[in-house]
């Protein structure tokens, strides 16, 4: 392991980075006194005191945790002269380098915090330690409102929860099997070698349904438009599946439409699955709370296995015949209904599907329903049951949909949605077109699209640059896999002005997949996903069509050498891309 260089006065940061396997010749010089005064080398010192954690590995975790919450509050916590001297390229992250013993260490002493109730009180320490501290994070944490310190702190603890108890460290999560980045990838590869070829569906858990339609939405606009009509004439059922219904326009003018529904017609069932997390939370919470106060049956969904595990699938199925499904939530930056143009526009990409697939999709739902009521026996809901298929097998023009579900408390060796792009991806034989707002590549996808591209593949990649995306702290993880994707020979694009939030994938002429799954470790670790798989050669023309339009000129930045990619240069990398790797 690498042991960078540095001055006296960096002592603390480069003992840091001394725990983390680093590339290259990388030499750390900085000011004196920036960083590693007296006051810093006591952050947290009550709560190590009994660590047994060297004084390096002490000194370690302070910095993780500092740097970290600067990263949550996109502050950089180091000076600009420290911060020139660092290259996030020069760092390995955890899909690159297992998790050392050094690292080990400090995850189980955040453990102990948590199994001793004592985390959060500690965090507070160190937010009143870093209020008085020679940092640039100080005059910024003195001067949070009560809400924002509250979301610091929520969000801080929540990382650090996941990231220990994914790994059984805690005494709640004993017995979780955690498979390294390295592990995980080799696993991945060898299962889709022993599939068979040309069954894209050998690992999804999912089978063909043949549906009457299905038609791309491109943006809130036309998703909305569907959801609204659909909603307006629903006659027999609702059922809405989201990650989260926003506390603005539109999510106000989706919740005034559904109560004005309960009103008019108390009989149609209304039904909505929100995550419980989420809707825990300011800006989340108050249309959620107006639903279930008007009588409308709200399931917030949590996970009994793994209270980490979040709910990421969006999905609408009205009357068992129409289906809606992709990457949007009821939220003003998805819809673009706000007239306000001050509110961003993203870019997003649903898919509408009539018939037999509607009905799928509402399997799914009914299943997830069904297990929540499970859970929480509080709710007195009917369980949804669902009988055969009132659909015929057959309809002519109809096309091919799949969907599947990734639930992340029993895939431990591989989401159900990577493996059937792996395996896809694998197959390839003339293009593949990858649109998707968080790109942060891990062996198994690098190793696949390396091999299609030296099979004489066309590859193209559309993701985020660091202007446009709308999480800083994924900014560098997302620039540093376009940095792979360049070397391997792939076409790739960056957005222009507002977020990319669409989540697809092309493949060839004929498979299409439309996802809530972004290519991110979360995705894959921690949150519940669906995909739509599409198998129809018109349908991925279209596809094909659409990310033409999506890379012109006038939206995007083709990656023509590496000055284009324009890499911030900021150490609130280092813990992003070792301890909490798994989180972005």
């Amino acid at each position: 392991m690498k042991i960078l260089k540095s001055s006296k006065s960096f002592a603390a940061l480069a003992l840091t980075l001394s725990l983390l396997p680093i590339n290259g010749q990388a030499q750390v010089q900085a000011q004196q006194g920036a960083l590693a005064s007296a006051e810093q080398m006591k952050l947290l010192a009550e709560m190590m005191a009994k660590s047994g954690l060297s004084q390096a590995e002490q000194v370690a975790l302070k910095l993780q945790v500092l740097q970290f919450l600067g990263s949550i509050l996109n502050v950089n916590p180091l000076t600009a002269a420290q911060t020139k001297t660092l290259n996030p390229l020069d760092i390995n992250d955890l899909s690159q380098v297992d998790t050392t013993p050094q690292e080990t260490k400090i995850l189980r002493v955040l453990a102990d915090m948590i199994d001793k109730k004592t985390l959060k009180q500690n965090i507070n320490k160190l937010i009143e330690e870093i209020k008085n501290s020679p940092t640039p994070l100080a005059q910024k944490v003195a001067s949070l409102p009560d809400s924002q310190k509250e979301y610091a702190i929520n969000s801080l603890t929540a990382s650090i929860e996941a990231v220990t108890k994914m790994r059984g460290l805690t005494k709640d999560s004993a017995g979780q099997n955690y498979k390294e980045w390295s592990k995980l990838s080799k696993y991945m590869r060898t299962n889709i070698a022993q599939t068979k070829p040309g069954n894209i569906l050998a690992l999804a858990n999912s089978n063909w349904v043949n549906t009457e339609s299905a038609e791309i939405l491109v943006n809130g606009p036309a998703s909305f438009a569907k959801r609204d009509q659909f909603m307006s004439e629903a006659q027999d059922s609702i059922n809405i599946l989201t990650w989260s219904i926003y506390d603005d326009l539109t999510g106000t003018q989706a919740v005034d439409l559904l109560l004005q529904k309960k009103k008019d017609n108390p009989n149609l069932k209304i039904r909505v699955i929100v995550d419980g997390q989420v809707a825990a939370t300011s800006g989340h919470n108050t249309q959620v709370k107006r639903l279930e106060d008007g009588g409308v049956e709200v399931i917030r969904w949590f996970s009994s296995k793994l209270s980490y595990v979040g709910q990421h699938r969006k999905m609408l199925i009205v009357d068992n015949t129409h289906m809606i499904a992709g990457g949007l939530n009821f939220g003003d930056v998805y819809s673009h209904k706000n007239p306000d143009l001050s509110v961003k526009r993203w870019r997003d990409t649903d898919i509408y599907i009539k018939g037999a697939g509607a009905e799928e999709g509402n399997r799914l739902f009914a299943k997830l329903w069904n297990e929540q009521l499970q859970m929480q026996p509080k709710l007195k809901y009917q369980k949804i049951t669902m009988g055969q298929s009132a659909y015929a097998q057959q309809t002519p023009g109809s096309i091919d949909i799949a969907v599947i579900n990734n639930d992340p408390t029993t895939s431990k060796e591989g989401s159900t949605i990577m493996l059937t792009l792996l395996k896809a991806i694998r197959e390839a034989k003339q293009q593949i077109d990858i649109e998707n707002a968080y790109i942060i590549l891990f062996p198994a996808l690098k190793q696949e699209i390396q091999a299609a591209i030296g099979r004489g593949v066309k590859v193209r990649v559309f993701t985020n640059s660091s202007e446009s995306v709308d999480e800083p702290v994924v900014s560098i993880p997302i620039l540093r896999s376009v940095t792979e994707f360049f070397k391997m020979g792939a076409q790739v694009f960056v957005k222009k002005g507002a977020t990319l939030h669409s989540k697809i994938a092309v493949i060839d002429s004929d498979l299409s997949l439309i996802m809530s799954y972004n290519l991110h470790p979360r995705s894959e670790r921690v949150e519940g996903e669906m995909a739509i798989a599409v198998h129809d050669v018109s349908f991925a023309t279209r596809m094909h069509d659409m990310f033409d339009q999506d890379v012109t000129a006038d939206k995007a930045d083709e990656i023509k050498s590496n000055e284009d990619i324009k890499m911030p240069n900021s150490p609130v990398s280092i813990p992003t891309l070792r301890l909490f790797f798994d989180m972005l």
